[in-house]
């Protein structure tokens, strides 16, 4: 019942890398709450962390475990969670 986030500020000098992320975050089913923030509601710390270090991006990337966002009744049921 906890919330992951992903948070990048990511420099126009890996614009690639900052692109890749974000697509992945979107297609995977994430939620975009700012443009380089997004939700999800399902373990993945594993799965990010791999696809920053590919990219190299440890060092722009950060990655929380919340109990609480504001809004969440929306985002509850955007992932369809009772």
């Amino acid at each position: 019942k906890k919330w992951r986030m992903v948070a990048f500020d990511i420099p126009n000098t890996h614009r690639k890398g900052r692109d890749a992320i974000r697509y992945r975050l979107k297609t995977s089913g994430f939620y975009e709450l700012q443009e380089s923030m997004f939700l999800y509601p399902y373990d993945c710390e594993k799965e990010i962390r791999n696809f920053i270090e590919l990219f190299k991006l440890e060092e722009y990337v950060r990655f929380a475990l919340i109990d609480f966002i504001d809004g969440q009744d929306y985002l509850l049921k955007f992932f369809k969670i009772d």
